[in-house]
């Protein structure tokens, strides 16, 4: 692939975690490893992942939990999540699939299978950022084209006014007129000024990677 990923891989199970980090950091993914679902969030939010794969038979929290706990702040979209299931296992992979996980990989696993959907749910979320963000990048140019054209009217307004007070300069209300204009532009400049200030354009990485989510506050 043409990205690196960034996987989180939740499972109670030493070796599992060793061997799935394994697997894609050998795709040149970054793997970073949990054993507790309790404490997914947390990870989630400092790690920032592009895709989770969760062991659906956690100790401290069963794996029904753990997705709706993603689902709370990330949609199936935004942080795709691929259950790992034991082919004998007695959770309802169809009942996972419902509450919100994206894909299913049953232990034990094929290497080539497991990477290939790993790698298609990155590619697919990757590809729905970089449509979304080239969206949030049109409605903002948009926005600032408004704005320059509200600036014509206040602005023709306090050139014409200059103009006038050379031939008249004790008029007093043409220099209202001036004031109100000349605060006109201070306020559309200044909303010019927030649109495309970083600190007003929220920029988050539902799951880390190259890619990121912009969204205007």
């Amino acid at each position: 692939m043409d990205f690196q990923g960034r996987i989180l891989i939740v499972d109670d199970q030493e070796f599992q975690r060793a061997l799935l980090s394994e697997l894609v950091e050998s795709k040149g993914h970054i793997a970073k490893s949990i054993s507790s679902g309790i404490e997914i969030l947390a990870v989630v939010n400092d790690f920032a992942p592009d895709v989770i794969l969760l062991d659906i038979e956690l100790p401290d929290l069963s794996g029904d939990k753990v997705i709706q706990v993603i689902r709370s702040k990330y949609n199936s979209s935004e942080l795709p999540v691929i259950i790992i299931s034991g082919k004998h296992s007695s959770v309802s992979i169809v009942q996972l699939l419902t509450y919100g996980a994206n894909d299913y990989i049953t232990k034990p696993f094929e290497y080539e299978v497991a990477i290939a959907r790993i790698e298609l749910h990155l590619k697919v979320t990757f590809q729905q950022r970089e449509l979304i963000a080239l969206k949030e990048q049109s409605v903002i140019r948009n926005m600032v084209t408004t704005y320059n054209h509200e600036i014509n009217n206040p602005l023709t307004i306090a050139i014409a006014g200059l103009h006038q007070l050379k031939k008249k300069p004790q008029d007093e209300r043409r220099l209202e007129s001036i004031g109100v204009a000349l605060n006109r532009i201070t306020e559309i400049t200044a909303k010019i000024r927030d649109l495309l200030s970083k600190d007003n354009i929220e920029s988050e990485r539902y799951a880390g990677g190259t890619s990121r989510l912009y969204k205007l506050k």
